[in-house]
Parts: structure tokens; sequence; C-alpha cells
């Protein structure tokens, strides 16, 4: 090996020392590393037509492709969509991008796409290996890949580009750094890959010059220019040299694979030559890795590739990429050098006695998928599904969804994408997972002993002494009960009953038998343990053995695991566990009475998560989702240790969970329409739900069967619910359900009485507006106007903004305020909203309900934190504060008594004898300048002058004091500020202004500043804090436009406040439109809102002038703004 390698370098003058001291150091790094703890991966090497390890075990790899982090393909980054790596940059460069703003772009992608957490979650899911498809540019120096990048931003430069690239092959200046960014992300996953005893496939996937006409697999400028010009194969051949030399002692690598997907090269000639050149080039250096061979066809077609043709014969590998092709392990093509086909991929590696391991396989349905993997598996042949994460509002073949926004819609977008692309923010495809994860299959089956099983009915699993099919519905373990466990090889068991004949999973096609003399495929399967230390039984099939309840003949053909699916089990001879499925803990339903704080938790939020829920705010948690089959069965719960996590942790701190069924599901809701419709299937699905909720021990069921039809579905939707409000009920359980914010005929009153409560959702109305303060009022006044009780009303608000989905979180991160609606023309819900929503909760609802949790951010901009602030504002205890001190009583008002109200500009509050508007710039306190505090109920005040009463005016204009009677806009909240002045907050969820007395005063703000806190005292006393004395307003604090019709304050104005926009003569019918336009005539805000006032927050804006432009109807007003 050394010599070889040593000689090889000496043909080669230049840069001797300089390669000399890269030998040297990648020597020593190789006798450092000798000792690290590889021992648990050895060297895989072919075996005929198997791969085994160096213990002469067979090793099928099942692995995952992490396409999209080291090269991007355009259709991963935004479905639909197309393009390269490099058309990408461009589009940044084009957009004003800068060279280094773009290269830390890709540097934070790379550092973000794949971690330890999302190795460690591959891993969890049972596959054994990953292939890691690499971008030969990561190995060249920055400076060489700023060469490359110039390429993207003028295609006229890439012959100079090739140039570069020969003068630097012939000055032998590449892939000489040890410490290259290829070598080191490789180096990571290696590292990550090994501690999960997972091997990884190296995958030049992005080859010098191209491999193909196809560019977007290869990040080509020119097509096919490997085969073109001869210096792009001389690279390529270095770079699989410095790869070597670096990995030569390395067995946590499963193989090279040389070349990936060579496609419309004119002769397979031409691909032989430079696989002969790779291959002699690896085996001189003495690298006895296994070597991947791609053929032409995108990996598929081997005429002149075929193993005979090479010098090198030993330890070939053939790959084979299969999409769209059938899911028979018996089919076969025409060509038997054509290998996508199961058939055929048998039939070579037997004529050729080679492996073949199908290195890209995926991108469909999740039944061809599952029905994919089954017949690899089969077959023995080793598979690696592509992708791992790709971008996708909805679900797709990838395990995890990236959430949008898409990078290739604008630079803005960054920030967000490389939010988004963490591990922690991903969502998985629930039904890709299930089809595709192996599974671990328990190290710790009891070979050789004999066992019995008892499903979920609490009956043991009966061979019917080997006539007919096996049940699960006897009273104790006797003979017919009682399996041994066999070792049936290849890391699975077989199942021998009493008469000496074997457990057949019948491939599903019939029910389960125990009738078999000999173990083959169908009698294997695999053992794996549960997380509550129950077992399940895969089939070679690739589904589950399910006890079906004892309600019919067991069968093998659920996709996963739940009730039915997971079986105690015991030695012969053990006590059976002492459990009965219909006992249920005695939890009561909820009482109507308390402010209840819902919030949803969506199981790809992960596990480790549920550490993080601040259950201290919440009274109730739905776990989302678990989806419903049509015949009444449920399917896959997605995490299911998140769940058995968070209802420890929930239960510990006092708060309810329930399992939250159907959901959005992208507008398909067929598995409940189709269980509803048929008695039988409602009862099933009814039972399976109740078992469910013991299962888990859950508090009640969510129903999020969202959008039934009117007519016989929302007829059935209520037989359904009578029947789950039954048996949940009488086991003191709570059943709720999730319906739209409004207009919701399909969801009949009957139903009322059946739910402990209903949750509006009240979101999603209208893209940008689509959850406004409007909405929310509709909504509850549309549902409790149709007789649901009041208490039953849980008022829905989201955590996220439309039109891009983008989570608060995600919003805040790039730049959005946290106390405006509006972003970039995204809208969301921030502090104020939905402060005011949980008061228009309080006031017309029971509560109120999030979605969803994982959504928020933590601190003082905290959502949930706002919520809890209300919450403990209105004196409910459902719930406990931070620090209760920030929180005072606010039945602390003075009723009955008469106080005067004094702003911080040192003016008094006055009445103005309840004509006009009111105002703060009385100087003495005298009788307009007094009020009674008056009990207005359920905790509020209201103040009276003379008789009358102060009105909000609902915020839609000044307020004053002209109100003969207290209605629902003379009613305040009394809010203590803890500092001895007090805020009134009107029923629209905004405070009072003193407007500092510069202007008529307001219920417009939405949160309290220094206008909106007052002293006051009762009349005769002293103030509880000094105030300074009233002065003249000030001219720069206030811009009114010339005919008196705009008004514009506080200006100038504080960067990081509030700027209000009030059109006094306001025009109902139209819009305002409030445009902020900077000196380069550039709208850096707008804002459309249906009201005279218009809040428009200055945190994101740079100080300096600004023009206002403001339209309502057919009037347009300007004004001069400055913030400071």
């Amino acid at each position: 090996m050394k010599i070889h390698y040593t000689n090889r370098l000496c043909v080669i003058p230049q840069n001797l020392r300089q390669l000399r001291l890269f030998c040297s150091l990648l020597l020593l790094a190789l006798c450092l590393g000798a000792g690290q703890a590889y021992s648990q991966l050895t060297r895989l090497r072919a075996d005929g037509k198997r791969i085994v390890n160096a213990s002469n075990q067979e090793v099928i790899l099942k692995g995952i492709n992490v396409g999209g982090w080291l090269l991007q393909e355009g259709y991963m980054m935004k479905p639909g969509g197309g393009g390269t790596q490099w058309s990408v940059k461009k589009r940044l460069y084009d957009q004003g991008q800068s060279d280094a703003a773009v290269e830390a772009f890709y540097q934070s992608w790379r550092d973000n796409f794949i971690t330890k957490a999302d190795v460690d979650y591959i891993a969890s899911l049972g596959f054994n290996s990953i292939r890691l498809p690499l971008h030969y540019d990561l190995f060249l120096t920055p400076a060489q890949r700023a060469v490359r990048n110039g390429v993207a931003r003028n295609s006229s430069t890439y012959n100079s580009y090739v140039s570069s690239l020969t003068s630097w092959y012939n000055s032998n200046t590449l892939f000489n750094d040890a410490n290259l960014e290829g070598f080191r992300l490789t180096d990571s996953l290696l590292k990550w890959a090994a501690a999960n005893k997972m091997y990884v496939v190296l995958d030049l996937h992005a080859a010098p010059g191209a491999a193909g006409t196809d560019a977007n697999i290869a990040d080509a400028f020119v097509g096919n220019d490997l085969w073109n010009k001869s210096i792009y194969q001389d690279i390529t051949v270095r770079l699989w040299q410095r790869i070597s030399a670096r990995y030569i002692n390395d067995d946590r690598i499963a193989f090279y694979d040389l070349i990936n997907e060579p496609n419309n090269v004119p002769a397979n000639q031409t691909i032989h030559a430079l696989f002969e050149r790779l291959i002699n080039a690896i085996r001189a250096q003495g690298d006895t890795h296994l070597l991947m061979i791609e053929g032409n066809g995108w990996g598929n077609q081997y005429n002149y590739l075929e193993p005979f043709t090479f010098t090198n014969r030993s330890n070939l590998v053939y790959n084979a990429h299969r999409y769209g092709t059938s899911t028979s392990p018996t089919t076969t093509g025409g060509d038997p050098n054509q290998i996508n086909e199961l058939g055929t991929i048998n039939n070579f590696r037997n004529t050729h006695n080679v492996p073949v391991v199908v290195g890209e396989t995926g991108e469909n349905s999740a039944d061809w998928l599952r029905a994919n993997i089954a017949a690899m598996n089969t077959a023995g042949v080793g598979w690696f599904h592509w992708t791992y994460k790709r971008f996708d509002a909805g679900e797709n073949a990838a395990l995890l969804r990236i959430p949008p926004p898409y990078l290739v819609d604008g630079a803005a977008n960054m920030s967000a994408v490389l939010n988004n692309i963490k591990f922690a923010n991903n969502v998985k495809n629930v039904n890709t997972i299930a089809a595709v994860a192996p599974g671990k299959s328990s190290a710790n089956a009891p070979i050789g002993k004999t066992v019995w099983l008892q499903g979920f009915n609490g009956k043991y699993v009966t061979s019917k002494n080997g006539v007919g099919a096996m049940w699960c519905d006897a009273d104790a373990p006797q003979a017919w009960e009682l399996f041994q466990v066999v070792d049936a090889g290849d890391g699975k068991v077989a199942l021998k009953g009493n008469t000496g004949n074997y457990v057949s999973s019948e491939n599903g096609e019939q029910a389960i038998t125990c009738n078999r003399p000999t173990i083959q495929g169908w009698e294997k399967f695999d053992w794996m343990e549960t997380a509550d230390g129950k077992v399940a039984l895969r089939g070679s099939n690739g589904l589950y053995v399910s006890s079906e309840n004892g309600t019919q003949a067991m069968t093998c053909t659920r996709p996963t695991v739940q009730g039915w699916e997971a079986f105690a089990f015991g030695i012969a001879g053990t006590n059976p566990p002492v459990e009965n499925p219909d006992t249920s803990v005695n939890n009561p339903t909820p009482t109507p009475n308390k402010f209840k704080v819902v919030g949803y938790w969506p199981g790809w939020a992960g596990s480790p998560n549920t550490t993080v829920v601040p259950y201290n705010k919440l009274t109730h948690i739905n776990y989302a989702f678990i989806l419903p089959n049509n015949n009444g069965t449920l399917q896959a719960l997605d995490n299911p240790a998140a769940l058995q996590a968070l209802v420890s942790q929930s239960h510990a701190a006092g708060v309810k969970v329930s399992i939250s069924i159907g959901g959005w599901n992208d507008g398909n809701d067929q598995g409940f329409e189709n269980l509803a419709a048929n008695a039988g299937s409602r009862t099933t699905f009814v039972n399976a739900v109740i078992a469910f909720v013991n299962q888990y021990n859950l508090d009640g069921a969510d129903i999020d069967w969202e959008y039934p039809d009117n007519g016989a579905s929302a007829n059935n939707y209520v037989l359904l619910m009578t029947e789950l409000s039954n048996q949940l009920h009488s086991r003191g359980k709570s059943l709720t359900a999730a319906v739209v914010g409004e207009n919701g005929a399909s969801i009949l009153s009957s139903v009322f009485p059946l739910v402990d409560y209903l949750t509006l959702m009240a979101y999603d109305e209208n893209e940008y507006q689509h959850s406004t303060y409007s909405y929310a009022q509709r909504s509850l006044a549309y549902w409790t106007g149709r007789g649901l009780p009041k208490e039953k009303a849980i008022l829905g608000v989201p955590f996220y903004g439309r039109p891009t989905w983008e989570s608060y979180a995600q919003l805040l991160q790039r730049g959005a305020s946290p106390n405006a609606d509006t972003y970039q023309g995204v809208g969301y819900n921030g502090i104020p909203t939905i402060k005011a929503k949980t008061n228009l909760a309080f006031d017309q609802g029971g509560g109120i309900m999030i979605w969803e949790l994982s959504q928020d951010v933590t601190g003082a901009n905290s959502l949930l934190n706002a919520i809890n602030q209300v919450v403990l504002q209105r004196g409910d205890t459902t719930t406990t504060p931070d620090d209760p001190g920030q929180n005072p009583n606010p039945g602390t008002a003075p009723i009955g008594k008469t106080i005067w109200l004094q702003g911080n500009n040192g003016g008094y509050v006055s009445s103005k004898g309840g004509v006009g508007a009111m105002w703060t710039n009385a100087t003495v306190v005298q009788g307009w300048n007094q009020f009674l505090v008056v009990d207005a109920g359920n905790g509020k005040i209201a103040l009276s002058n003379s008789g009358l009463y102060v009105s909000s005016e609902n915020g839609e204009k000044s307020i004053t004091c002209n109100r003969p009677t207290v209605q629902g806009w003379e009613v305040f909240d009394w809010i203590d500020n803890g500092d001895g002045t007090v805020s009134l907050r009107g029923n629209n969820g905004m405070y009072v202004s003193s407007e500092n007395g510069v202007a008529e005063m307001t219920c417009t703000r939405p949160t309290i500043d220094g206008w909106e806190k007052f002293n006051y005292g009762i009349v005769g006393t002293a103030a509880a804090k000094t105030m300074a004395a009233v002065q003249p307003a000030d001219k720069t604090d206030l811009s009114v436009e010339a005919n008196g019709s705009l008004l514009v304050y506080p200006n100038p104005v504080a960067k990081g406040s509030t700027l209000v926009v009030n059109v006094k003569k306001y025009n109902a019918s139209a819009s305002v439109n409030v445009a902020v336009i900077d000196v380069n005539r550039k709208v850096v805000v707008y804002k459309k809102a249906n009201a005279a006032v218009v809040n428009i927050p200055t945190g994101n804006m740079a100080s300096g002038f600004y023009i206002l432009m403001v339209t309502n109807g057919k009037d347009t007003y300007t004004s001069k703004v400055l913030i400071q």
C-alpha cells in the first residue's frame, strides 16, 4: 500500500515538498485515528453476490440519501421547480447579494441542513446507512470555488474557469488541504453515523464537468463535459485519489460511489474507460473499499460495463436506481443489462456473481413506496431511499419536509430558509416514514424461549392447533397459545407452534396461520419492541401483525403499530400482566366555568421538545394528529414517544391531554366521511378511540373533522359524536371538536350538548388578513348565536402567518415586530391582537385555543405569555404567572368612589361636559374632571360624570362621555400597573390614551406606554404619584394635515414606538391605506385597515425623514414624519 502510493506521487515533480507534508499529515491522522471506536463497524466486502462484514455476515444496506445538503437540486428547493445550484446562486447575485453574503448563506446552509440531531433521528427509524451526495466544488479551496461561482454570475467565463482548473491540476494545487469543506463535512457525518452504528456511502453526485446532460443533478454549466473534456476526467481521478488517501483505513465507509448517474453519454465505452482509471488508481493505493459502478441511463445500463470488462474486478458493487418501476420482485425487462427491475437485478447478480445495491429509489406515493421496499427486502437487495428532506408545503415522498418560504422565490427569504431547514423546524411526512422506515428489530428477542403473546383486548394469541386461521381470543395461555422463538437469520425470528409448525404471515393475502413445516420468507418476522415494553411483529411484506382486537382472525396487513399491533409477551410459566383494557382512570370532565387555554402540540415537534412546553400557562393540550381509516381503524401515531412524554409531563403539571384526530390533511376527510356513513365502522372507530385513549392514559379525544358536508354527512357527524360522547363521558373522558370560524352549518346544533367545548378556528380566512380581530368577533357571535353556550366557545388564534405559513418565531427571526400584524405581505397576530382576542374570549367565550405551541418564541415576545398576562389580569387562576407580582389583581378599582385621572403630561382627564371628545388638558380637578367608578359586572368598571358614561367608541373615534347607559363600549378593565398608576382597557382590547394632551383622547393603543398610564386619586385626597404640571404641547409632537382631516402622532416618533394615523374624515365604505415612503422613494411599510385609526410600528424602520401617504376612498393625504 505505502510503496504504491509513494511511487504514484514520485512521477509528479512540482510541489513535492508540499505533497510529502500532506501525505505525512494524512498518515499521522490515520495512525492517530486507528484506535478510535470504529470497532462497531467492520470493513464491508463483496462475497459473490452478497455484501458481508469482517465476520462474513451478510449486510443488507437499508439507507437514506441526504440529498440537498451539499448539492441543491431545483425540484427539491420548490415543488415543480427546476434549475441547478449555480442558477439559484445567480438569482441571489442578481438580487444584489454579494459574493460574501451568498457564501455565508451556503455555509450556514451546510452547517444546519444536516446535523447530529438529523442523523440520530435517521438511526431511530432503523436505517443502517446513509448515502452522502457530494459536490466536487466543496473540495476546492474558497478562492478556487469563488472562480467557479464567477461562472454563475457570468456564463461567458466558463472557458476561463476550465483553464484555471487545468492550471491548478498541472501545478498540483487541487484537493491538497486537509481542512477543505468537503472533508470537514464528510468527517462530521462519519462521526455522527458511526455513533449510531450506521455506514456511510460517499457518492460523487456532482462530478467535475457533469456526468450527463441532466444539469440539475450535477450542477452543470455545460452538460456531458466530463466525457467531452479529458481534463475533467483527470481531475476526477485525482479527487478520488485524495479521498481514498484520507479514508483508506476507515471502515465506517460502506463503499465509494464513484460517479453518480451517467446519462445520455454517447458510448458506454467512454464511461468504462473512466471507471477503469478510477478503480486502478484507488486500488494502486492499497484501498480495499467496495467500489460502486454506475451505468449509463441514470445508473442502470451496463452494456460494456459488466464485471469481466474490468482489470480489477474485486470488491465491485453495481448500482440500480428505481423510480416508478414495478414492485414485483420477479419483473424483468428486455435487456439483461438494464437492471432497474428487480427480476433483472436478481438475474444480473446471479449471472455475474456480483452484489447490486439500489442507490436511489423513491419519489412516489406511500403505497408504491411500501410495496417497493417490501419487494426489495424480499429479494434481499440493499437500498437507499431518496430523499431525507426537501421543501414542500404538504406531504411529499421525503421523510421530512421543509416548510416555505422558498429560496428560489427571492433573497428576502434567505433568513427564513436557514431557520426552516433545521431539524427542529422540519415536518414529518408520516405516511412516507410509515412506508419506508425499516424500524429497529430488537436484538433482545428471546431466541430459544417459549413465549405467550397477549393482545390489546387482554386475550391471548392462539394457533388454533394449526387448524385454520389464528385468533387473539384465548382466555389463558395453554398449549395452543405457546410459541418457541426461533432465530430465522438476518436478525429475524420465526414462531414455532405446539404442533412443530411455523406461523406464516400469508404475505398479508389472507389471515395468518400456524401450519407451515419450514421457514421460508412468509414465516420470518422482525421482532420489534415498542416504547412501552411490548412487541410488534413485522412480516416480510413490510406490514404488521394485528390482533384485530379479537373480533376476527388475525392478519398481517397493518402499515403501522397501534394498539392492536402491540402485544404483551412473557416466557412460558411466568405470570401475565394484570390489566383490564376497559378500565379507565376516572378523570372528570373539566369544569365548564374555568377559562380554558388549549394548545395544540404537533407530533412532528419532536419528543425532546416536550420538556419546553409551558405547562403552567395551559389548561389543555391537544396532541396532533392521528388519522382515521375508511373502516374506522386509526392510522399510525406520529411520534408515540412524544405523546408519552407529553402526557406524563402534562399530568404532573395538572394539564389535561387529548388526542386530536383528523386535521386538515390537505383537505382530505374521506376517512371520516366513509367511516361515519356506516354503523359498523362508526363503532369500530369509537372502540379504537377508547382503546387509544386508555393506552396512552389520555383525558379525552378532540375530533378535527373540519368540513363535513351538508345533508347526510352532517347527520352522520351527529351519529358519530353521539357514540363518542356516550363512550367517552361514561369513562370520565372529554370530547371536543375543532370547527370552522363561521358558516359551519354542517355542524348541527344537536352536537352542542354532546361536547365539552368546540374550538373555533378563527383563522385562514383571507390570506394576510386571515385572522383579524373582526373575524374573531364574528366567529364567537356566529356560534353563540346558534345556541352554543358561551363557556363552550373556545376562540382559536394562530401562531403563524399567511400566505407563507411561516411560524411567529420565524417571522420574528427575519425582522417582524411582535407588536404588529403584518410584515412584508405576511399577516399574523402580534401581541396586541393576541391580548385583544384573549379579552374578547373572556367576554364572549369560554377560553382560547392556539395553533400551535411550537411556533411561539420564549421571553417577552411570547404570544402565550401575552395570553397568560391577560388571564392573570382578568383574575382567572387557571394558569400560573411567571412572576405574580407583574400581574396585580384588577379588583383594586375604587368602586363607588369619585376619582380624578391625571395623564403623564400633568393634565387632568376632562369629560368636557359631555360635549364632543374628551381631553387630558385640564389644569385643576373640577366638576367635568371627576368620575364616579361604577361596578359594571364581570370584574369590569364604568366611569360616570354628570350622570353620563365614558365610552371607548370601540376605538373608531375619540372617546366621549355622553352615554346615558352602560353597554359594551362603556365597560373597561381597571389595570393596576404596579407603579401607582392605572390603565383603562376597552372592550376592543385596546388601551385609553391621553394622547399627551395634544389631541383628543382615544382607545386605540395596543400596549401600555407613558400616555396610557394615569395617576389617580379619590377626590379630596393627594395623588398616589406625582405628575408634571400640564404644559402646552410642543408643535413637533403632532402633525395635522392642512385641512385638519389627518392626525399623525407622535411626530417626531421615537424608533420602536407606534406611530398613530387617524383619518378624521373617515369614509367607512372604503379602506384606509397607509404607505410609509423613505427618501429613496421606496415603500418601507404598507398597511391596510378598515378603520379610521391605523397603528404603524417603527421598530424595523431606520431613523430619518419619511413621507406618509394615506388614501381613504377618493381622499389622499400626505404628511412628513421624523423617526428619531
